[in-house]
């Protein structure tokens, strides 16, 4: 994350590397990434490119992962369950939920996903 903090301060004009009148953008990096990290228990639902990837990464196909996150996120309000519930941690929402009903990518005999 403060990688990506600091190629954004580049981009703008900002030497994240260096320093410019005795400031230096990697420690303003730092300080950004105390004001946006989220306090302990808090939710952050993922991205709909986390959630694609996450459904890969365990073996199923990323449309699932993206009608799951269309489903918590359009939710009103969004990402609480059916029950209305606010959803605690989106990946075990997903395996409990999800997982059962995804496709499951499978191999063929040449170990080529079909």
């Amino acid at each position: 994350m403060k990688e990506k903090i600091i190629a954004i301060l580049d981009k703008y004009g900002c030497p994240g590397s260096g320093s410019v009148e005795g400031i230096d953008f990697s420690k303003v990096a730092d300080e950004i990434l105390l004001l946006i990290k989220p306090k302990k228990g808090q939710f952050i639902p993922p991205t709909q490119e986390q959630a694609k990837q996450f459904f890969m990464d365990n073996g199923y196909h990323p449309q699932g992962g993206l009608d799951a996150w269309n489903y918590y996120n359009d939710m009103e309000p969004a990402w609480h369950d059916n029950n209305g519930k606010p959803v605690k941690s989106w990946r075990s929402k997903f395996r409990a939920v999800w997982f059962k009903n995804a496709i499951k990518i499978q191999a063929n005999n040449n170990g080529m996903i079909r």
